[in-house]
């Protein structure tokens, strides 16, 4: 009852949004940094609904969201520095990732699929701003908070093998509030039609 404005998920499509229509936005203050990577959109934060009136009525300006943008930089990212043997399946992944092709892995239990397979996010290439805001505005309604620090690099989902199908579509709060299936899709596919549980991925070069 105090006028409090709490957090909310799905600000980052939001204000997405509002810079498409031109138009403004407040959001609480613990969205700010996440309204303001969307860019070209005036975003202003508010701590209580008394803020909120006081800037729309002009007596009292709100202050612009703000957020310093971590550099790129190096990223801390497991790599092939420490497989060793398997350049057989090396290459094969090395392929997968530079042309965005599809990839499985084969072979009996301890062989090293699952260490190969860790090691894919190192090799996949920068994500581009455009890229990255589609796919942060993803993690942002999904509920699972958006890390600001990491919000460029491209998602990587690793369930368990023994999950069925079934399991992966559907919620597992002890594990993630977001069916894994369905947020790998999203991300990956040009649309969210009826068939998205069907395994896609654009290559990160159309020309390839």
């Amino acid at each position: 009852m105090t006028g409090e404005l709490r957090g909310v998920d799905g600000v980052l499509p939001a204000a997405l949004a509002a810079a498409q229509a031109g138009r403004r936005l407040i959001v609480p203050l613990a969205n700010g940094a996440e309204a303001a990577i969307a860019g070209h959109v005036e975003a202003f934060t508010a701590r209580t609904l008394l803020e909120v009136c006081a800037a729309l009525n002009g007596s009292q300006p709100a202050p612009a969201a703000e957020v310093a943008i971590p550099a790129l930089g190096a990223r801390a990212l497991p790599d092939m520095a420490d497989v060793r043997g398997q350049p057989h399946a090396r290459r094969a992944l090395e392929i997968a990732a530079a042309g965005g092709h599809h990839l499985l892995l084969v072979g009996s239990p301890g062989c090293g699929k699952t260490l190969l397979a860790s090691r894919l996010p190192g090799l996949l290439p920068e994500s581009s701003e455009t890229e990255a805001l589609e796919t942060a505005a993803i993690t942002s309604v999904s509920g699972r908070g958006l890390d600001l620090a990491r919000w460029r690099q491209r998602p990587y989902r690793a369930p368990h093998h023994t999950a069925s199908r079934w399991r992966a579509r559907i919620r597992a709060p002890a594990r993630s509030r977001w069916p894994t299936t369905a947020c790998c899709s999203w991300t990956n596919c040009p649309s969210g039609s009826g068939r998205r549980w069907k395994c896609c991925a654009s290559p990160w070069n159309p020309a390839l």
